[in-house]
């Protein structure tokens, strides 16, 4: 168990003096997480709520962010073609959110646990890169993670996201385990999440307020809201942490 007010007050404390570089921080881990994921490099859409003789003029493509619509005139001629982008720009997707944003979304995420105890350095966001066990190891543990919540989430989507509350310590358990292999760190974030799922997603829902203020200055808010939900969300794992190793929750001994 923890106390919401206390984690918060933590993270307002270390933002209070070290405010500019987690924002800077929070930022790239947003584009990692949330931002490049969503940029539609290339898709193809089909509106199927419209009869099926109009399928083709409903249809949109989206090439580098931008979307064309009503290009059934060039489907007959570039249908295969548009079909072999698509499929390889899904396989791009995945390796470099396999090999490249999960890694670097941890090295973030670890950077604002370390920030809390005044030992970050921009150097430990890079850190999986070092060595390729390093990377090997973060990109497994990522994919991993990423394929049991999708899993779950086929049954239906509650089951998905009480998958990724039992994931929500994966990042910071990567660096600070470096013994344990993926599956270990994965059971390990499992257990100490057990009992707290929904005290974590209280915990997300405390920031509601804030997502709406960021919302209605057209998101432009939301980034100066993010350094303090990361932060937060550190603290929150270092407690967990502290007290699951001490013993002092009932699930846990």
């Amino acid at each position: 168990m923890f106390v919401r007010a206390e984690l918060k007050r933590r993270a307002k404390e270390v933002l209070s003096r070290k405010y500019l570089k987690l924002f800077a921080a929070a930022l790239v881990l947003y584009w990692l997480t949330d931002g490049i994921p969503n940029f539609k490099i290339f898709s193809v859409n089909f509106n199927f709520g419209v009869p099926t003789s109009q399928w083709l003029d409903a249809m949109t493509i989206t090439l580098l962010g931008k979307t064309y619509v009503g290009l059934s005139s060039l489907w007959g001629l570039f249908g295969p073609l548009v079909l072999m982008y698509t499929l390889l720009s899904v396989a791009v997707a995945v390796l470099l959110r396999l090999v490249v944003f999960n890694p670097l979304g941890f090295g973030v995420m670890n950077y604002f646990k370390r920030a809390a105890t005044d030992e970050e350095n921009v150097n430990d966001v890079f850190r999986s890169f070092n060595q390729w066990e390093e990377l090997k190891r973060a990109a497994l543990t990522g994919f991993w993670r990423d394929l049991k919540v999708f899993l779950y989430s086929l049954l239906l989507i509650i089951p998905g996201i009480v998958k990724s509350y039992s994931y929500r310590f994966v990042p910071y358990l990567t660096e600070d385990e470096p013994d344990l292999d993926p599956q270990q760190i994965l059971a390990l974030s499992q257990e100490m999440t057990q009992g707290i799922k929904l005290d974590l997603f209280v915990l997300d829902l405390s920031f509601f307020l804030w997502y709406v203020l960021g919302a209605i200055t057209f998101n432009i808010g939301t980034y100066f809201i993010h350094p303090y939900i990361y932060q937060t969300d550190a603290e929150c794992y270092l407690e967990v942490r502290s007290q699951y190793y001490g013993g002092m929750h009932e699930n846990w001994d």
